[in-house]
């Protein structure tokens, strides 16, 4: 009895600190679009760590890029949500816009940015190229479940 009491007040606490969240965010469709299409103005940009790598102009929308690719987030409530990111030939991340929608919640200052960026640079190490843009994906989705309210 008193073991069952000591469960409940621990995980009690831990909701009521945050530690214990549902994941609320869950990755949809993905698909290349045309980038003279997409209407950057409605994303609000993500910092990109910067690399040793000479790119053209990381972090800044380029649209003549056609490695631009769309994906749908999906919330509790099924809404959707956008995530535009560009990359270069090989893989490596230049862009990621988030739409306003999904910019609330993964700029609150409940899990300090460098952990995200520390996921970003960590992704630098993968010998997988073609799985760079994926797994910076799921950096993000992270970041959104780990911000998220319950």
């Amino acid at each position: 009895m008193r073991r069952n009491r000591i469960l409940l007040t621990l995980f009690l606490l831990g909701t009521a600190c945050g530690g214990v969240k549902a994941q609320q965010y869950r990755r949809g469709e993905h698909t290349r679009v045309p980038a003279w299409q997409v209407m950057p103005e409605f994303y609000v940009s993500v910092p990109l760590p910067i690399s040793g790598e000479v790119k053209p102009i990381p972090g800044r929308f380029d649209a003549g890029n056609a490695l631009t690719y769309l994906e749908i987030v999906y919330d509790l409530q099924q809404r959707p949500h956008q995530v535009l990111y560009q990359t270069d030939f090989t893989g490596s991340l230049l862009y990621i816009g988030i739409s306003q929608g999904l910019s609330v919640a993964f700029h609150r200052s409940e899990k300090p940015m460098i952990f995200f960026t520390k996921c970003l640079r960590d992704l630098r190490e993968s010998p997988a190229s073609w799985k760079l843009a994926d797994q910076a994906m799921q950096c993000v989705i992270d970041r959104l479940n780990f911000s998220s309210q319950p």
